[in-house]
């Protein structure tokens, strides 16, 4: 049972060289990143929304108008994202992801974060169009 194993393994770490599958990611995410903070700071909501963490795992931070961790936004942010045809619970880069799927996710997050803004200064629920989500690991559901 092993050796099917031990041979994925190995095609795996073969085809990461070839690729360079570790460049590609760092490179792609540290691309993205810029390119979120360029429409967040265009738009002036770099204070509510950012993207944390290493260039391969990021997440992004989504803040209510009093600065603080906002699950309402956070929801907000995903819907708008889902209606431009991106699905982003969290930041996961790929070999698969080129300048066609950044090009297309920063179009789709500048829309979004437009919404985002209107929320900040008109209020989340008159945009939020479902409930918000809920941390995974809680006491009670």
């Amino acid at each position: 049972g092993e050796m099917s194993g031990l041979g994925a393994f190995l095609e795996t770490v073969k085809i990461y060289r070839e690729e360079s599958v570790c460049e590609h990611l760092w490179e792609y995410g540290e691309r993205l990143k810029k390119g979120f903070e360029d429409i967040c700071h265009s738009l002036d909501v770099d204070e509510y929304f950012s993207l944390e963490g290493p260039a391969i795992c990021q997440n992004y931070k989504a803040l209510g108008p009093n600065g603080e961790a906002s699950l309402e936004f956070r929801t907000l942010f995903s819907q708008e994202m889902i209606k431009q045809g991106v699905i982003m619970p969290w930041i996961s880069v790929s070999l698969a992801h080129g300048d066609v799927e950044l090009q297309k996710t920063l179009s789709a997050a500048e829309r979004s974060l437009e919404i985002y803004k209107k929320a900040l200064r008109r209020g989340v629920d008159n945009y939020l169009e479902g409930s918000p989500v809920k941390p995974v690991f809680r006491k009670f559901n």
